[in-house]
């Protein structure tokens, strides 16, 4: 998770010396000197991310400051965005101190709140794609036993952010997901959201995979059904006859329990990171959902 404003173009340290004479050296025939470093980083987040400029060259450079996501942004540009169209390119990855990868710059502005069926559309299909890709789900560990798991450690982070009936329903949607164990995983993106579609004319390309991993499918589109689609039922049918199906009555009522468990997940980072807009969004979510 990560807050959705960003610092603003320009602001912030740049990297330290060393990694960038490593970018310079990724990008044959420059300077550590001929390159501009651009922040682009979202506050709150655990990776710092510059654009990097230079003379009929640009990059990103993606710093992480947790291992676990790093290894796996790196693994899922290496095993499947390779495989897809509309997304940067791996150019390098620095496994030294600090762990950073060095990616193709891609067109575009993020979508954030336009009202854009057509993007949707492509959203709906690019996703299609990743969760078709070629995967073994050799986990020995149930996907319906894992999110009941997910679902009690969240409860017990939350502490006084839930009064006891709520925390009775949690603890019952997380009962219900085990019914999610027989269903294999799938190659997901997993923080899958307007503000990671870059927009530019009629193309989106998509970014941003330090929280993929294989999971169930559905855990792609959960963000946007209930903080998106539920007030935009037109950008939910461009998104899903992009993806060409939809959720099943059975998915459907999975889907909401996992919405209540993430949006507990919300309101729990939220109060760690001090974040009242994102506390909101966890709520609302979370209002709707107990009161549907």
């Amino acid at each position: 998770m990560g807050r959705r404003s960003a610092t603003g173009p320009g602001t912030g340290p740049g990297p330290a010396p060393a990694l960038r004479a490593w970018v310079a050296q990724q990008l044959p025939g420059h300077l550590p000197s001929q390159l501009r470093f651009v922040s682009r980083s979202w506050s709150g987040g655990s990776a710092s991310v510059w654009r990097v400029e230079a003379e009929k060259v640009a990059a990103y450079l993606k710093v992480h400051g947790q291992p676990r996501k790093f290894e796996q942004e790196r693994l899922a540009y290496q095993r499947w965005l390779s495989r897809l169209p509309d997304t940067p390119e791996l150019l390098a990855v620095h496994t030294g101190s600090p762990q950073a990868l060095l990616l193709s710059a891609v067109p575009g502005e993020p979508l954030l709140a336009r009202h854009d069926p057509a993007a949707f559309v492509h959203a709906g299909a690019w996703l299609r794609q990743l969760h078709a890709l070629p995967w073994t789900d050799d986990d020995p560990l149930a996907l319906g036993q894992a999110h009941r798991r997910r679902a009690a450690s969240w409860l017990a982070r939350a502490g006084e952010l839930l009064d006891r009936p709520t925390r009775s329903w949690i603890e019952r949607c997380g009962d219900e997901l085990q019914a999610l164990d027989g269903t294999e995983r799938v190659p997901c993106h997993r923080d899958f959201s307007p503000r990671n579609w870059l927009v530019a004319g009629e193309r989106l390309w998509v970014i941003d995979a330090e929280h993929a991993r294989a999971d169930w499918w559905l855990a792609d589109c959960e963000r946007l059904v209930h903080l998106v689609f539920a007030a935009a039922p037109a950008l939910a049918a461009a998104f899903w006859r992009g993806y060409g199906r939809r959720p099943d009555p059975d998915e459907a009522r999975l889907l909401r329990a996992y919405g209540a468990v993430q949006a507990v997940a919300t309101l729990v980072w939220a109060r760690d990171h001090n974040d009242p807009s994102f506390a909101a969004d966890g709520r609302a979510v979370l209002e709707r959902l107990r009161d549907s």
